[in-house]
């Protein structure tokens, strides 16, 4: 009786204790019981993308605060369902998977901002070489074609959010003698392919240091995969390096402990913080013939986006066998060549690149000049530029809530005769009072209406000539003042909003507003020249000018964003051969909009 008693005993332990296991298991790990559902705005569904191998999917061990699920993150699991991010997020190899860094990045952000949903995608393999990340490639280890399966789960989440990051960790299994020398081409070129694959040419790429161990100090080979990491953020455009600095492993010598994961994560996500500024630089005025040392401080700024606004090369002539060989000169300069490569570059035209001084529609070789402008740039052949007169373009630059659109206006192809009249400080013209003459043309004025409707937060547009300044002699759109108030009218009938305008010609630089043509003030930020001081050393008078000084010596203009805050804040600069500021003006997003919060 009492042997009978004493087993109904452990075993009703047993069974309590079974429970009470379920009931712990249950609640730890929420996300692997129960699917969740995303925001039904894709706006607010910031997705990103952890690529690499075995120190990107994790193998800390798991401990229960790394199960406690956050209402807003979420992960994509193996059978593409949207469940809570607790770890192990990925699922390469399960037996060893663990702790990674994903699930602490995505909680800093959630923190930081409470009106998104961050969704992770895992899709590290551990063990994978980079070779394995191309289309078509497999790992053998895990029978897995990494670059297709990631590229498979991130279009599936791209359904329900916008995609915001991808984060890399990977390099070890490329730290050989036979790899390593070769692992810097294929980082660029995955970064490409992947930005190209998945439309998002701007789309920042975190990639993360490979573990620093006393005990295994780096050979050679890992030097040399280190310093292609080193060396991203320099050569490719919105990237970082997140260190690994100080971080300890878990005992392998090869992947991190639990702890420095999750340090890693933050640093992830500090690193994706810094990245969310947006450096837009450009300038006018080459002469192809002079040195352009300019063009290498250019470079060393790391502009995600740089923009010429005319007078490219000095051409001055109908011969477009002369054209093409002073657009030569332009290309064969080692720092205009690196900065065709630093990061994307837009052009339009003024006088002296579209053929001659001054110059307006009656220019004999416009259409020649067009078709030779459009190849410098390796404008495809698609290209809605190819098949229309003139030379205006517009493009619009990174995600939702950061989007910049960059609108190239033409101020050339289309431009009838300027009225002359007595020389003054800045030349020979005078405004005329003939509403006939055109200076964009009814093409591209219908064409510019459509741009103003296309989502954007800020609004850049460039032309060539300056824009707000008075007249004073020189060509500006002020000598066409019936143009130049159709268009504030235009910017105000559209309801046209984050307005920014930037201009060159000049030889100086200066800041121009107008407080009274719209709702908020218009600025018009002039770059010139970058090769060319300007002689005189004094500005013509300009009622416009804002209470900055002006920059007569070689010059590039600057504007970052910093989108961190709810109320961005824009630099606008005019930066030295040194790449110095010489101008500096602050402004609010907000200021550039209509209603109460726009104004100075």
């Amino acid at each position: 009786m009492h042997a009978t008693a004493t087993i109904f005993r452990r075993t009703a332990w047993l069974v309590l204790l079974v429970a009470s296991l379920v009931s712990l298991s249950a609640a730890r790990c929420p996300g692997q019981t129960a699917a969740a559902t995303p925001p039904a705005d894709k706006d607010k569904f910031h997705l990103f993308l952890l690529v690499g191998q075995s120190n990107m999917a994790g193998r800390g061990r798991v401990e229960p605060q790394d199960q406690v699920a956050h209402p807003r993150l979420l992960t994509l699991d193996k059978e593409l369902q949207w469940q809570p991010a607790v770890d192990p997020l990925h699922f390469d190899k399960p037996a060893v998977v663990g702790v990674g860094l994903g699930r602490t990045f995505g909680l800093q952000l959630v923190e930081a901002d409470p009106e998104i949903t961050v969704g992770l995608i895992p899709c590290a393999v551990g063990g994978s070489p980079i070779a394995s990340w191309q289309p078509g490639g497999r790992h053998a280890q895990t029978n897995t074609q990494p670059y297709d399966d990631a590229l498979r789960r991130a279009r599936h989440a791209l359904r329900f959010g916008q995609l915001r990051g991808i984060l890399w960790h990977q390099g070890e299994s490329d730290a050989t003698p036979e790899l390593a020398g070769e692992y810097q081409q294929r980082l660029h070129e995955l970064i490409a392919r992947l930005r190209k694959d998945l439309q998002a040419e701007q789309v920042p790429f975190i990639a993360g240091q490979m573990g620093q161990f006393a005990e295994r100090p780096w050979d050679a080979a890992h030097k040399l995969v280190d310093a292609a990491h080193q060396s991203l953020p320099a050569q490719v455009p919105r990237t970082a390096l997140v260190s690994s600095e100080g971080l300890g492993h878990k005992g392998d010598q090869v992947h991190f402990d639990a702890a420095s994961y999750r340090e890693l994560g933050r640093r992830y996500a500090a690193a994706y913080r810094g990245l969310l500024r947006t450096r837009i630089l450009f300038g006018s005025c080459a002469r192809q013939e002079r040195p352009m040392p300019i063009f290498e401080t250019i470079v060393g700024q790391h502009p995600d986006l740089f923009v010429f606004l005319g007078d490219n090369i000095y051409a001055d002539t109908t011969d477009m066998r002369v054209m093409r060989a002073k657009y030569d000169q332009l290309q064969a300069d080692p720092g205009f060549a690196r900065l065709r490569k630093a990061c994307p570059n837009l052009a339009t035209w003024d006088d002296h690149d579209y053929g001659q001084n001054d110059a307006g529609a009656d220019y004999p070789q416009r259409e020649a000049s067009r078709r030779l402008f459009l190849d410098f740039w390796s404008e495809r052949a698609d290209s809605p530029r190819r098949s229309r007169a003139g030379v205006y373009d517009a493009r619009v630059f990174g995600p939702v809530g950061q989007r910049v659109q960059i609108i190239l206006l033409d101020t050339r192809y289309f431009r009838g005769p300027l009225r002359q009249g007595a020389k003054r400080e800045g030349g020979p013209y005078v405004p005329g009072d003939d509403p006939a003459v055109p200076l964009l043309g009814e093409e591209q004025w219908a064409w510019l209406r459509e741009q103003l409707t296309v989502p954007a937060e800020l609004r850049v547009i460039a032309t060539s000539i300056q824009c707000v300044a008075q007249d004073a002699g020189q060509e500006c759109w002020a000598n066409l003042p019936h143009e130049r108030q159709r268009f504030y009218r235009l910017l105000d009938e559209t309801r046209a909003e984050g307005v920014l305008l930037i201009s060159g010609d000049r030889h100086w630089a200066e800041l121009s507003v107008n407080r009274d043509a719209l709702p908020y003030p218009l600025y018009d930020l002039t770059s010139s020249s970058f090769n060319q001081p300007h002689p005189r050393g004094t500005p013509t008078e300009n009622r416009f000018r804002d209470n900055v000084p002006t920059w007569h010596q070689e010059n590039f203009g600057a504007i970052e964003i910093d989108w961190r805050a709810d109320d961005p804040q824009l630099v606008l600069q005019i930066r030295d051969l040194q790449g110095q500021p010489k101008m500096d003006k602050r402004i609010r997003l907000s200021q550039l909009r209509r209603g109460p919060a726009g104004g100075n």
